[in-house]
């Protein structure tokens, strides 16, 4: 998933400590979306389409 893919990155790019929340609030936000919404196939795969919109959703 190239979203949590890209969050996971800016994890460790971080300047400031006190982005690290917000970044985890984000990608908290997105797996409840991406639940609530039936998108997560089995074995825990994510149909890319739906949490693509999932996730610039909540940009």
């Amino acid at each position: 998933m190239k979203c949590a893919d890209h969050l996971a990155v800016r994890t460790f790019e971080l300047c400031r400590v006190d982005q690290l929340a917000a970044l985890l609030s984000q990608r908290q936000q997105l797996d409840l979306a991406i639940d609530a919404l039936g998108h997560r196939a089995f074995g825990n795969q994510i149909d890319a389409g739906p949490a693509r919109a999932a996730c610039c959703d909540l940009a």
